[in-house]
């Protein structure tokens, strides 16, 4: 749905366009609850999520498959939740005054996004509410893993 020129969900939520990694994926748009929808064909269809099975393969993460360049491919959800619903949280980097990112090019801060992951805050990797996420650096991560690691060892 249209409302103006903003696409809107069922709810006139915003649909913001999915972006994944420094690319935006055609088609394809998301409202603020981390809910994908493929624009391409009417009627609008909500794309579904595949969950692993958290027994088999715990460390699997949630993901769904989009068409990017005519091929269908998988994209981690929770990657996506980030980038689309919350890029604008992307830290800077130290040394770089506020005002020095605020005039920093698109292409550079792009660039400094991909030295940073993704962190799920509860350790739940099928949690990817947008609250549960937050960009770390992989030292970050690792360490907010190995504290996690040695408070359940208690």
């Amino acid at each position: 749905m249209t409302k103006g020129k903003v696409k809107v969900d069922v709810y006139g939520d915003p649909l913001l366009p999915v972006k994944y990694n420094n690319e935006i994926i055609p088609d394809y748009y998301m409202n603020i609850l981390g809910e994908i929808f493929d624009m391409s064909k009417s009627p609008i269809r909500k794309i579904k999520y595949s969950y692993p099975d958290k027994k088999k393969n715990p460390s699997w993460y949630t993901r769904c498959s989009l068409r990017r360049n005519g091929k269908r491919s998988p994209i981690l959800v929770h990657i996506v939740v980030m980038d689309t619903l919350k890029g604008h949280t992307l830290p800077r980097p130290k040394g770089v005054t506020k005002r020095e990112w605020m005039a920093c090019p698109t292409a550079i801060k792009e660039a400094v996004r991909m030295s940073y992951q993704v962190n799920h805050i509860n350790e739940d990797k099928h949690d990817w509410d947008p609250d549960n996420l937050e960009y770390v650096t992989a030292r970050q991560n690792q360490q907010k893993h190995q504290e996690l690691k040695r408070y359940r060892a208690r």
